[in-house]
């Protein structure tokens, strides 16, 4: 495949000094590769969010990198999400319902602060599908995560500051129903026939 499949906005989005929630449903073509699902800044301050080819979910910044549990591989959309704490300094991570931190992982640095302000990119980096994007400027607890599982939402919830259903089925650009800034396609298409989901492909490896 080729690295220039993804999704992204045209403006910035700074995510500094909060907390967030990034919210996903992925299907990857090939489970035995690490795969990139989300990027926001890519000058080594930003970070992505993807899964290593042992299939554990990862959240890396320059060097520093937070590994989930291994998970089971990815047959199915799988619902994936990362939770940052700014005000604890944790990362958590959930697949489904369920949270697959590993708690014996390396924890973030005490000087940890995230203060990037960049655009918003999905699937550079992911050879599969992906369905569903939600950014939260908020910790999502487990009980949150679950009461909004497998849900469409209506954009108004709060704290939730994009979010993607991907229902457009055709076209180049995604509408954010929490009113905020339009994705671009680049390089991907459309899973028809039902148009419920996005194809991007990428050789990137985590």
């Amino acid at each position: 495949g080729t690295p220039e499949s993804y999704a992204t906005t045209q403006v910035s989005r700074s995510l500094s000094d909060r907390a967030f929630t990034l919210d996903m449903l992925v299907k990857p073509s090939d489970t035995n590769k690490g795969q990139t699902f989300f990027e926001h800044g890519n000058d080594g301050s930003g970070v992505r969010f993807g899964i290593t080819a042992d299939n554990r979910l990862l959240l890396s910044r320059g060097t520093i990198g937070i590994y989930s549990k291994p998970l089971e591989k990815m047959l199915e959309f799988t619902r994936v999400c990362v939770t940052y704490n700014n005000e604890t300094n944790e990362i958590r991570f959930f697949a489904g319902t369920q949270d697959v931190t590993d708690d014996s992982a390396p924890k973030l640095p005490a000087n940890f602060d995230y203060d990037v302000s960049a655009p918003l990119v999905f699937g550079r980096g992911l050879d599969g599908n992906m369905l569903e994007l939600r950014l939260w400027t908020k910790a999502l607890t487990q009980e949150e995560i679950a009461a909004t599982h497998l849900r469409y939402l209506t954009g108004y919830e709060q704290e939730l500051v994009a979010y993607y259903p991907m229902t457009e089925g055709q076209g180049t650009t995604l509408t954010d129903k929490a009113g905020g800034a339009t994705l671009t396609l680049h390089g991907a298409s459309w899973n028809l026939p039902k148009g419920i989901s996005l194809a991007v492909k990428s050789g990137e490896q985590v």
